[in-house]
């Protein structure tokens, strides 16, 4: 069984020596999806929890729900919660 495996798995405890953190580690940054060139993202707009619950017409536990679900990811930096402004847009575009 490989480590992604045990990782999704909630009853296991994982003892790793530093050097197989180390392996998991660079696999990790090896294997982790490109999406767009680095000047896209840098062009990236956040919205605070408040705008978009101001914009959406929402509450904080609506924003949970669409978290949990999928539908509208945030981006927690810190203690602080930011969504995409193009993430947004999408929705209320209706896609």
């Amino acid at each position: 069984m490989d480590i992604i495996k045990l990782i999704e798995r909630q009853d296991v405890a994982i003892y790793l020596s530093s050097t197989d953190l180390m392996r998991f580690a660079e696999h990790l940054i090896k294997n982790q999806p490109h999406e767009g060139n680095q000047e896209q993202e840098k062009d990236v707009q956040l919205l605070s929890k408040s705008e978009v619950m101001q914009l959406c017409n929402v509450c904080h536990s609506t924003l949970w729900h669409w978290a949990n679900k999928g539908y509208l990811k945030p981006i927690k930096l810190g203690h602080k919660v930011f969504y995409r402004k193009s993430d947004l847009e999408q929705i209320l575009k209706g896609k």
